[in-house]
């Protein structure tokens, strides 16, 4: 078995595959349900478009929908990048 060094501590090489392999698993997860999220809020725009003539509807729409995207990234990135003193 090999053994690699990092942060002071010794980790295992199947210890470090594995993690990789679950980051990889969460960055599909991920992927997919922003990309279905995605999709919904795009067919519930056309929807709303098709219903609701007002301009400003339609761009309070769009602002909920960046903003939502963001939230999911941030998210995201606070469940992949965690800090380097973690154990």
């Amino acid at each position: 078995m090999i053994h690699v060094f990092c942060n002071n501590h010794e980790y295992s090489q199947e210890l470090l595959s594995h993690q990789n392999r679950m980051l990889k698993r969460k960055k599909k997860i991920f992927f997919l349900i922003s990309v279905s999220f995605f999709l919904i809020n795009y067919l519930l725009f056309l929807f709303s478009n098709k219903k609701i003539k007002g301009r400003a509807h339609r761009k309070g729409l769009i602002i909920v929908d960046t903003l939502t995207i963001t939230i999911y990234i941030k998210s995201f990135l606070k469940v992949i990048v965690r800090p380097k003193n973690d154990h």
